[in-house]
């Protein structure tokens, strides 16, 4: 009789320990999924002198990582948009699917100042643009943007792709979960 209850307490002080562990492990990995949003991927390029037609600028950010969310293209320019409807830039994806048409929406008299733009990117977007490791998009000018001062390089565009990934904690605290729930069966 004291043996059977020394095994059912001692099944008893491994289930409570098994299952402080896991809500330990839980609460530690609630806690590091919350911050691996601050892990955060961001690349900056600028082109200079070429924001005007018939040019076509190519930004290819290499490296990039697996994101964890949605993430951002912000888009700062200067050039010839003086005219609305007429002088623009269209934007695309790698794809050649485009991300936004006729950028700026409002300007008046925009030649004087830089523009400003966010696009939206999703995380299923980038995820499948990141597969091969760049991520790449084309700004066009419209036929109607001209070379502002003709070779002043005065025109610019600046591109900035901003999205969440994983910090090497988290990554490194999930495979230590599995191990020790490896380690447990």
């Amino acid at each position: 009789m004291k043996t059977y209850r020394k095994s059912r307490n001692s099944a008893f002080l491994l289930r409570m320990r098994t299952a402080t562990l896991m809500a330990m492990l839980g609460t530690l990995l609630g806690v590091v999924g919350q911050s691996a949003e601050a892990g955060l991927y961001t690349s900056e390029m600028t082109e200079v002198g070429t924001l005007f037609y018939p040019n076509e600028i190519t930004f290819d950010y290499t490296e990039t990582p697996a994101p964890v969310g949605d993430g951002v293209l912000a888009l700062e320019y200067f050039g010839d948009f003086s005219s609305v409807g007429y002088e623009y830039i269209d934007v695309y994806d790698e794809d050649g699917i485009i991300l936004a048409a006729g950028l700026p929406k409002n300007n008046h008299n925009q030649y004087q100042f830089p523009l400003f733009a966010d696009l939206p990117l999703t995380k299923s977007q980038l995820s499948t643009w990141a597969l091969d490791g760049t991520i790449s998009f084309t700004i066009i000018p419209s036929s109607e943007v001209t070379n502002l001062y003709d070779g002043a390089q005065d025109e610019y565009i600046t591109g900035t792709l901003s999205y969440p990934i994983p910090e090497p904690t988290t990554i490194a605290l999930l495979g230590l979960g599995s191990l020790l729930l490896r380690r447990r069966r």
